[in-house]
């Protein structure tokens, strides 16, 4: 038996032993530590069966299941006239396990006319072409994809 974690490293049971090409006559206790796909492998071996050795594979996954967090950190402008700029406020992201620049940030505005235009990288704003409500999409994603949204929304006049 072979166990390893989600980075592929052999995994150390509760008694210190490296849990690689063990026996599998006993039982053996480890923490779950890491977030993701821990491995067993078994290793079967008798002559003449399938080349004298068959390997079985489970998986345990261990998930994270906690969103990352938006955090608006300006206030914003929630009416502007035809032909001015919708500005997206300033926020802040962060996960529980995420480093901020392993997230998926998305900067979403929903016109009137139900078309939606993504801003790329730094941008944070759109020229308001339409009377009406606009709606701003803020989503960050983890790597585990877990997923966080916040709206707000700006009416435009005339």
């Amino acid at each position: 038996v072979t166990v390893t974690d989600p980075e592929d490293n052999v995994v150390v049971d509760k008694d210190g032993l490296e849990l690689k090409d063990v026996s599998a006559d006993r039982a053996y206790s480890f923490d779950l530590l890491k977030y993701g796909k821990y491995k067993m492998e078994y290793t079967a071996k008798e002559e003449d069966w399938f080349n004298g050795r068959k390997v079985f594979i489970n998986y345990v996954m261990v998930m994270d299941e906690i969103a990352p967090v938006i955090r608006l950190t300006s206030d914003y402008t929630k009416t502007v006239k035809v032909g001015e700029n919708i500005i997206i406020p300033n926020f802040e992201v962060s996960d529980n396990l995420d480093a901020t620049e392993n997230l998926s940030v998305d900067k979403l505005i929903l016109n009137p006319l139900g078309r939606t235009e993504r801003l790329p990288g730094s941008s944070n704003s759109l020229k308001a072409s339409h009377e009406g409500m606009y709606r701003i999409t803020i989503m960050v994603k983890d790597v585990y994809g877990n997923m966080t949204t916040v709206y707000l929304g700006v009416e435009v006049t005339k």
